[in-house]
């Protein structure tokens, strides 16, 4: 867990983490079969804000101060805190909203969690925030049933839902899963708001209103628990997938993916799934990413002799449903994995071919990562090819059904049939230039990197399900690791992708993955010698500069401007080169990343720290810097990547 702060009032001298870490809790619940009711957890007292939290000493003050610090400094009624005691002088304090919008009064859970010292005031946020209390069951002081009066709704551990985890084309049987309970807002009686509708995804079945599709509503338990074959399963496997998907991708970058559009009216932190976005023929059938609206757009067919309603009609069960891309979890999470590569690496103004390409290659990926994480998938596939992951199976293909279905192909049985794309692809890059085949090479280099690390474990005697699953958690914890170390800007290539990734196995952990890399890159064409070389000159040139102090616990825009005149002249920028602070983030392992702008236009309105007027958007940029610092504070990697015509770059001083 990284600690950012500290956050409110004046900034103390020694701002260092407590003395000691938060006690280990169980795991976050993850989806698994449906069985008797989880046991509640010891009830914890919510507090509304203004008043007593548990009765401890002092658990008043540590309240008030961290919703004044999450309200910056002023008062915000609608935030409501937990306090709970850590250790002999801290207090930990989970923020929530409770936001008014009839019928409904919605508690938006786990905005932050800050940790206070009441005896001199500090304070440190912590992230992520649902971390520290995994087991919390929201209730009332004294454990009643809350009502309108006061309270918080019970947050429950996990929600009852039907879901497809293959997709149904290919034979899969609806089964009854529970949830994360995190992952839904609820309203006052405690029941998943209609939609379903969460903090990081939104559920708008048919948008645009052709239809007039209705939300999906829970049942009395607060449960959705569906007949198969009814329609709406699409909901809740589109639902389903993007969180899970928001879940690995902070596992594995180990930094809070804040993802969500970045235009006009979208959601910053939440992506709509438009469900019902279009009806269309099998040929053109297809699903969308909108970054800008934050929306993901699932098509679907129906029987072409069904009859039509009239347009703006309710279309609560619409008749001969033949295919629904929202039904394939690969479908989903590959359109997720858009969302979440542009919030670690947004566009910049000159976007290229490439950087398109590893959008569509990153979606692909999450869509196998995301396939790796499922573990009855993992035991099917393993007895399906005898435990050989060279072997065609659900883990190496993407959308074998999407793809059935818009070939108008055939299952044939006993057989996995062929995905969209596949991890077993033979390519090098460039395969092509369209951006879906552009991208196929990484594909493939993952995929071969995963199989190679299982077959490794299963040389040492693990079973293959868990070999198979480490597998694929370590791999793509270096893909993630990897984009820490590549440029903040759109003329991205999938060779600086895998230079990234080579450059974290080296800093991050010692070459381990040096021999695997180097044979795998180089079989499918992503890194040469000379691309080799270049890394190793990029280390080599890295000058003795290190991470201020206050940047050990997160940083701030404030400490990276500060920092910004010593970096350029350690490592040679022009003076001349406007850059502007944009993100500083400490990931879970302790390396920070602090990362510049180059503005396509000269920023004239600066606030009184000398930080842009208004925050810097990538979309407004044309080039990009970065550092890392490892745990110690010591410079590990740099980079430059000014837009063409900048001032070039001196020679790193030593």
């Amino acid at each position: 867990m990284s600690v950012h702060g500290p956050q409110g009032g004046a900034e103390p001298a020694a701002a260092v983490p407590p003395p000691q870490e938060p006690p280990a809790g169980p795991a976050r619940p993850e989806l698994e079969p449906a069985g008797a009711e989880p046991a509640p957890s010891p009830t914890a007292a919510a507090a509304p804000a203004g008043e007593a939290g548990p009765a401890v000493p002092d658990a008043r003050t540590a309240l008030r101060l961290a919703l004044a610090a999450h309200a910056a400094g002023g008062s915000d009624p609608s935030l409501i805190g937990e306090v709970r005691p850590f250790g002999a002088e801290f207090y930990d304090v989970v923020v929530h909203r409770r936001l008014p919008s009839p019928p409904y009064a919605i508690v938006e859970p786990n905005l932050a969690v800050y940790r206070v010292r009441v005896r001199d005031g500090q304070l440190w946020r912590l992230e992520p925030a649902a971390a520290s209390f995994p087991d919390l069951e929201r209730t009332a002081p004294g454990g009643e049933t809350p009502g309108a009066e006061g309270g918080l709704a019970p947050w429950r551990k996990a929600v009852r839902a039907t879901v497809y985890l293959e997709d149904p084309v290919l034979g899969t049987r609806a089964v009854e899963l529970r949830l994360p309970g995190e992952d839904f807002l609820y309203d006052e009686q405690g029941r998943p708001l209609p939609g379903p509708v969460g903090p990081r995804v939104r559920i708008e079945p048919d948008r645009a209103g052709y239809y007039a599709f209705e939300k999906l509503v829970p049942d009395e338990h607060g449960r959705f628990v569906l007949e198969a074959g009814d329609h709406r399963i699409a909901y809740l496997v589109a639902f389903a997938a993007a969180n899970r998907v928001h879940r690995l991708a902070e596992r594995y970058a180990g930094v809070p993916i804040e993802w969500g559009g970045s235009g006009y009216g979208a959601e910053r932190g939440r992506f709509t799934i438009d469900v019902r976005r279009m009806r269309t023929p099998p040929e053109r059938l297809n699903a969308y990413a909108d970054l800008r609206a934050g929306v993901l757009e699932f098509t679907w067919v129906i029987d072409p002799e069904a009859p039509e309603p009239p347009r703006g009609q309710p279309y609560r069960s619409p008749p001969g449903v033949v295919y629904d891309t929202a039904w394939s979890m690969d479908v989903v999470a590959h359109e997720a994995g858009h969302a979440v590569f542009d919030s670690l690496k947004p566009t910049t103004r000159e976007p290229s071919a490439d950087y398109w390409a590893l959008h569509e290659a990153w979606g692909d990926i999450t869509a196998l990562l995301h396939a790796f994480s499922l573990r009855p998938l993992v035991v099917q596939a393993l007895e399906h090819t005898g435990g050989d992951l060279r072997r065609r199976s659900w883990l190496s293909e993407v959308a074998e059904g999407f793809r059935l279905v818009y070939t108008g192909g055939e299952r044939q049985p006993g057989e996995s049939p062929p995905g969209v794309r596949s991890g077993l692809a033979e390519v090098r890059h460039p395969a092509s230039e369209e951006p879906h085949a552009r991208g196929e090479p990484l594909v493939a280099a993952f995929y071969e990197l995963v199989v190679r690390s299982y077959e490794a474990r299963r040389a040492r005697g693990v079973p293959p399900a868990d070999a198979a699953q480490r597998a694929a958690e370590e791999i793509g914890t270096l893909f993630f690791q990897g984009l820490a170390h590549v440029p903040d800007s759109g003329r991205l290539g999938l060779t600086d992708v895998a230079t990234g990734i080579l450059l974290a196995d080296r800093v991050r952990h010692g070459g381990q993955y040096h021999e695997q890399l180097r044979a795998v890159f180089a079989q499918y064409g992503l890194l040469d010698e000379q691309g080799w070389a270049r890394v190793e000159q990029r280390l080599q040139a890295l000058p003795a500069l290190r991470r201020p102090e206050g940047m050990a616990q997160g940083g701030s825009l404030k400490e990276a401007l500060r920092l910004l005149p010593q970096a350029r002249q350690a490592l040679g920028w022009p003076a001349g080169l406007e850059l502007h602070p944009w993100r500083v983030v400490t990931d879970r392992w302790g390396y920070t990343r602090v990362g510049y702008l180059q503005p396509e236009k000269p920023i004239t309105r600066l606030d009184p720290d000398g930080l842009p007027s208004v925050p810097m958007s990538p979309l407004a940029a044309v080039g990009a810097a970065h550092l890392v610092f490892d745990p110690q504070g010591r410079l590990v990697d740099a980079q430059l990547d000014a837009a063409p015509g900048s001032p070039p770059a001196a020679p790193p001083r030593p």
